[in-house]
């Protein structure tokens, strides 16, 4: 699952469908499997793993809650009024042509995995989705792929969107009209991007949760796809210069962030010095508020308290 992060590529491992027969649970075979995939991801040079799950179970083997996701609410009372008169709708049917023009809309904003022309089949061609378009004459002007809410009966889902807003905005009300939704809940990353202004505008309320759960593989390789990201956050403040090394003893791995104009990982060790176990790095690291509120950070750390959390980005449809 390659994730895209400003000027990086992260390489992420995702582990999903999973089941065991009951005979043969309860005989360790979930752990021989996951020390065998663990394996895997540190030869073949990942840098984190991601999966939803028990927290419990998987905490054991180094995962924990992380990540950022924003929710919208949306519902059929916002949106009322909405003129949908001015395009025209089409359900994508797995056409070539139809395909191009909504791979084109979702590269534009360069937001979660690289994906491939067959990654992009598989992804539109799963189960119980279905993808909209809507058009403005004859050309596709903006895309929703979306799923009926397993839990209400008059609720929907989005799983991922692009194209222009006025559009996205038009489809969004058509889709609540066709299906009689009473509410829709579409998902956003945690940052700012070009749909925030009209999802907060049409929005009921918003909610920030957990996007999943991550496991650092390689904590050196991980932070230095970050350092775009990062390096972004403090642009402009000319921050003093603090170097802080980051450190999971029992992974018997460390790096060290020099935090300025820009944000640089080196191996070279820093007077200051943040030691944790590794699924509370996870949380350190990739948290879903800034660090002050969880942990009990020095004054001379405040620095981390700008470039972190880290934000990993992947739609609800890219996910296992």
């Amino acid at each position: 699952m390659p994730v895209k992060l400003p000027g990086a590529i992260l390489k992420v491992a995702g582990i999903g469908a999973v089941a065991t027969y009951e005979e043969y649970r309860g005989k360790g075979f979930m752990k021989l499997e996951l020390d065998a995939a663990g394996k895997i991801m540190r030869e073949d040079g990942y840098d984190i793993s991601w999966l939803n799950g028990d927290r419990k179970r998987y905490g054991y083997f180094g995962w924990e809650n992380s990540g950022r996701l924003l929710k919208y609410c949306i519902t059929e009372r916002m949106t009322k009024g909405i003129d949908t008169k001015e395009f025209t709708y089409k359900k994508y049917s797995g056409g070539s042509k139809d395909l191009k023009n909504i791979i084109k809309m979702h590269e534009k904003d360069g937001l979660g995995l690289k994906r491939t022309l067959a990654d992009n089949k598989l992804c539109f061609g799963r189960l119980r989705r279905t993808t909209v378009l809507a058009l403005k004459g004859k050309k596709p002007a903006a895309y929703i792929n979306f799923s009926k809410n397993k839990w209400l009966n008059d609720a929907g889902t989005v799983l991922e969107y692009g194209g222009d807003l006025k559009a996205l905005k038009a489809l969004i009300r058509r889709i609540i009209d066709i299906n009689k939704y009473k509410e829709i809940e579409v998902f956003s990353p945690p940052f700012f991007n070009r749909y925030t202004e009209l999802f907060v505008s049409i929005a009921s309320y918003s909610i920030l949760r957990n996007d999943g759960m991550i496991k650092i593989i390689d904590l050196k390789s991980a932070l230095k796809k970050f350092t775009g990201q990062m390096s972004k956050k403090i642009r402009g403040l000319n921050l003093k210069k603090t170097s802080v090394t980051l450190e999971i003893p029992e992974l018997c791995q460390q790096a060290t962030l020099e935090i300025g104009k820009t944000v640089k990982v080196t191996d070279k060790e820093a007077k200051l010095k943040i030691s944790l176990n590794r699924r509370d790095m996870v949380r350190f690291l990739f948290g879903y508020s800034k660090l002050s509120d969880d942990f009990n950070l020095d004054v001379k750390y405040s620095a981390l308290n700008i470039v972190l959390p880290l934000d990993v980005y992947m739609t609800r449809l890219e996910t296992v």
